[in-house]
């Protein structure tokens, strides 16, 4: 099983306003790679997502902005499916893409939340990364996007164990998640 557990973290409330990205590689169940940028969002910062990720704009100064972070991204990704936990992260794809103009990546995406929820409805009260993690025992420094997606990355592995599955279609099968989203 291979994929790439991925996050963004944000400078404002807009969605296109991305200020790092983290990625992890997986291969049968283990990291074998990551990937951090910090990214100009070219835009300012809202006082208060500085204080739930701190990047503040001095730390992404000269740094480089999206439309370049990204095309480095979809390099270390290769033809593997993606992930995040929520659609919060595909909806910065999508609104930077637009913002920078950009096409469609042409990834395929599936979301560890909705996989959670469908896997352990009735047995969790959240489905939150931060709950899921405690659940799990697997301890992180939430809203650090190298962090989340290695959280990311080991609530999928859970999930795979839990549901003795092989293959992250075979996963999505199990979780009744229909196919996989394009981004």
């Amino acid at each position: 099983m291979e994929y790439v557990a991925f996050d963004f973290e944000t400078a404002n409330g807009q969605r296109w306003s991305a200020c790092s990205l983290g990625a992890v590689k997986v291969v049968d169940g283990i990291m074998v790679k990551h990937f951090y940028e910090l990214i100009d969002p070219l835009t300012s910062f809202a006082p208060n997502n500085i204080r739930i990720h701190g990047i503040t704009p001095e730390q992404v100064q000269g740094k480089p902005a999206y439309d370049e972070v990204i095309g480095r991204f979809q390099e270390f990704v290769g033809e593997a499916p993606v992930v995040s936990h929520t659609q919060f992260d595909r909806g910065v794809i999508r609104a930077a893409n637009e913002k920078f103009r950009l096409p469609e990546l042409g990834m395929n995406y599936f979301d560890s939340c909705q996989l959670a929820r469908n896997l352990w409805r009735g047995k969790l009260s959240s489905f939150s990364l931060k709950s899921l993690c405690q659940q799990i025992k697997f301890e992180f420094n939430h809203h650090n996007a190298l962090e989340d997606a290695r959280a990311a990355a080991y609530v999928i592995h859970a999930l795979t164990m839990y549901s003795k599955t092989q293959t992250v279609e075979d996963l999505l099968k199990v979780g009744n998640v229909k196919q996989f989203y394009t981004l």
